[in-house]
């Protein structure tokens, strides 16, 4: 079985740091606040750049894991026939 490394750990755990900071700070009113639709729907086109890069990531794991079985497949054939 596959375990996560420490990355992914290490990234969420940045992540609700970042969040429980961002969040005292605008409460106590020290972050700027934007008008709304000042971004343009910004969080979209993000949100959808960050879900190819993540499907892209998927594909590209998934095709590395397919060569890996034809070429032990093989191997095991050559093997059968050097026998």
């Amino acid at each position: 079985m596959n375990r996560p490394g420490w990355g992914p750990i290490l990234a969420l755990a940045g992540l609700a740091v970042f969040s429980f900071a961002f969040t005292l700070v605008a409460k106590h009113g020290l972050w700027p606040q934007l008008p709304p639709g000042a971004l343009h729907d910004t969080d979209l086109w993000a949100g959808l750049a960050g879900g190819v890069v993540g499907e892209d990531d998927q594909a590209r794991g998934e095709a590395v894991s397919g060569r890996d079985r034809l070429q032990q497949r093989n191997g095991d054939k050559l093997q059968l026939l050097r026998a």
